[in-house]
């Protein structure tokens, strides 16, 4: 008889353990990850879809004269948006005898795929968020997440997209642009940059536009503005939005740019579930080797994010 007793090297814990190794693996410097809580903000959910609505904000303080009756905010949401969490799955199938012969090295590794492609599945769903959102991806308005035309609650038209090839001037129209974006209410939302991620064909330059203690490519002996005024700025790439993979027009020179308030939302449904079935319900005398997880990723508002397709 197969038990954890007789077969300890394919019991659940250590096909768990092996798969969670693969699953979490190292963090390669710069690589953007699902779980990055800049690019994403991280939320759990306890729902099958999200119901969300954009907030209109309460406007600018009036001034009061002496005994004036006092002016009521009005506050309103509107604009839904509903995000429906995806099922996420895979399954592996041993026979009893394979598992009896000790072919563990073919089944660690099989189940160490199976954490990894887990992974980069994640990863490439979440990320396909910024490249789509030239067109696919919209927000709570029902407009492109970069787009020149949004409107606040309140009636203004917002821009989010801009056009520029990544360069310091450029990208200085992204960081001032951030800056100065209305919010809801059409007053000043005043974001700080604190993410931007770029294609790794952009990297190397990215990190030396905004790194470097001088000017990049310039001869002048000028200090560079965002190493010295935005040294906090963190820089993150990733395949899934390079042209290798992204099938978004412009990946290869699109970058996106994001404060601490943006929306760009990963709600977890359930992380990584695995099940190990017996082959005693199978008519075919196998094993069974489950893995699942269920999330969903989408931006809820336009606040809080820029980015160029850089076409010109």
């Amino acid at each position: 008889m197969m038990n954890s007793g007789n077969n300890p090297d394919v019991v659940h814990t250590k096909l768990d353990d092996i798969l969670y190794t693969s699953f979490d693996y190292d963090q390669i410097p710069g690589i953007a990850h699902a779980e990055n809580p800049i690019i994403f903000i991280q939320d759990k959910t306890e729902k099958q879809k999200e119901h969300m609505e954009e907030f209109s904000g309460v406007g600018q303080w009036e001034a009061h004269d002496e005994e004036e009756y006092r002016k009521i905010a009005t506050v309103r949401t509107a604009n839904e948006k509903v995000l429906t969490v995806v099922n996420y799955k895979k399954t592996l199938k041993f026979p009893d005898e394979f598992m009896e012969d000790e072919m563990h090295k073919v089944v660690n590794n099989a189940v160490k795929a199976v954490g990894f492609r887990g992974r980069t599945t994640r990863d490439e769903k979440a990320l396909f968020i910024y490249t789509d959102g030239f067109a696919s991806t919209t927000t709570a308005d029902g407009v492109a997440l970069w787009s020149n035309s949004h409107t606040s609650l309140s009636g203004d038209t917002i821009d989010t997209l801009e056009t520029g090839a990544l360069s310091p001037a450029n990208l200085e129209i992204l960081v001032r642009k951030l800056m100065e974006q209305k919010s809801q209410d059409n007053e000043l939302g005043g974001h700080n940059p604190l993410g931007l991620l770029v294609p790794p064909i952009l990297f190397p330059d990215t990190n030396e536009i905004t790194k470097s203690e001088k000017q990049a490519n310039t001869t002048d002996n000028n200090l560079n503005y965002f190493s010295q005024i935005y040294p906090g700025l963190q820089i993150f790439t990733n395949p899934y939005i390079g042209s290798t993979y992204a099938s978004a027009a412009n990946a290869n020179t699109s970058y996106y740019l994001v404060s601490q308030n943006h929306s760009i939302t990963r709600y977890v449904r359930r992380g990584m579930k695995t099940t190990l079935v017996s082959p005693d319900t199978d008519d075919r005398d196998r094993w069974t080797y489950k893995a699942s997880f269920r999330e969903v990723v989408g931006p809820i508002s336009w606040e809080g994010a820029v980015a160029s397709n850089g076409t010109a």
